[in-house]
């Protein structure tokens, strides 16, 4: 994380001095348009749920686990390529952004079971860590000004996101049983999404400035999902049944992209983005594949019954250098 933050330190403090290199300009049908690198730092919340259904044609739970894994911090970079001036006619812009997240400790994971009748029958809470984190997201946007003060924009999103997380000791309690305390590694965790969404924007002109706001949703959704239990401690009694893994293929469901944004152009090669970003995945659902490991493992395939959600809040600064 050290080594990140002094580059993009450095980056932010060089590309003060350069000046826009009007060489890499080109236009389109008279329109001007110019490439663009950027630095970005993301603070950011990330909540996901992974959920068992009775049957796949049932919305009651067998069972869910909710991961919290609260406030993150994260590092990222991008591309872009669009108008000088995208109050003054109707054109087109790219971009490219991704982003990787650093380890974040002391968060909790809740995991909770039914019976078929929908009473709990065991709750567990365990301390949970982020391990890694990643963002990528491309969009194609065509732009229509309106009086070179207001432009409405059209576009199209491809996002991709995955975030693992560890949960380890805690605490389970099965019906009027005692609590028990158990130690070691509880579960891994790894939600892997592909979203293509289309879109649509607003933006107003300030002087300088201009603030915006964007919003995406779509059902066009794949999910990949692995999940890692492992036998601790007073939860089995045969040493070589090391872990039972899942591994869940969901689609569908809901994706939403709201944003809104604050850019000041500082000068004609530099500007300042202030964003933030609101990202949720819900009732994404598929199957599921079941494997044992250890002498007596075995596989087979759940269908319909594995669910999936996500949700991030973000705040963002991104330093634009014009090229």
């Amino acid at each position: 994380m050290k080594r990140t933050l002094v580059a993009l330190t450095v980056f932010c403090m060089s590309i003060f001095n350069i000046p826009a290199l009007d060489n890499l300009h080109f236009t389109v049908r008279g329109n001007e348009y110019a490439p663009a690198i950027e630095a970005r730092i993301v603070m950011s919340g990330l909540y996901m749920k992974e959920m068992v259904y009775k049957n796949p044609s049932s919305d009651d739970l067998i069972s869910a686990i909710d991961w919290d894994m609260g406030f993150q911090m994260a590092a990222g970079t991008g591309f872009s390529i669009g108008p000088v001036d995208p109050f003054g006619k109707i054109g087109f812009s790219l971009g490219g952004i991704c982003q990787w997240y650093f380890p974040v400790n002391d968060r909790s994971m809740n995991d909770t079971d039914w019976d078929d009748k929908g009473k709990k029958i065991s709750y567990g809470e365990s301390p949970a860590s982020a391990l890694a984190g990643m963002e990528a997201e491309g969009t194609i946007t065509v732009i229509f000004p309106i009086q070179n003060k207001y432009v409405i924009e059209v576009m199209a999103e491809l996002w991709y996101g995955r975030y693992a997380v560890i949960a380890h000791d805690g605490r389970t309690k099965s019906g009027n049983a005692e609590t028990i305390r158990l130690y070691g590694t509880a579960v891994e965790y790894i939600q892997e999404w592909i979203n293509l969404a289309p879109g649509i924007g607003f933006k107003r002109k300030l002087n300088n400035a201009h603030i915006g706001v964007q919003a995406a949703v779509s059902p066009f959704i794949w999910g990949y999902h692995i999940d890692n239990h492992y036998f601790r401690t007073l939860e089995s009694d045969d040493p070589d049944q090391k872990y039972m893994s899942y591994t869940d293929r969901t689609t569908g469901g809901i994706y939403y992209h709201l944003q809104a944004h604050w850019l000041w152009e500082i000068s004609r090669s530099l500007q300042m983005d202030i964003g933030v970003h609101y990202r949720a995945i819900e009732n994404s659902r598929g199957n599921t594949t079941i494997m044992t490991a250890g002498l007596a493992g075995y596989s087979f395939l759940e269908t319909g019954t594995a669910g999936a959600a996500a949700r991030t809040i973000s705040l963002d600064v991104t330093i634009r250098a014009a090229l």
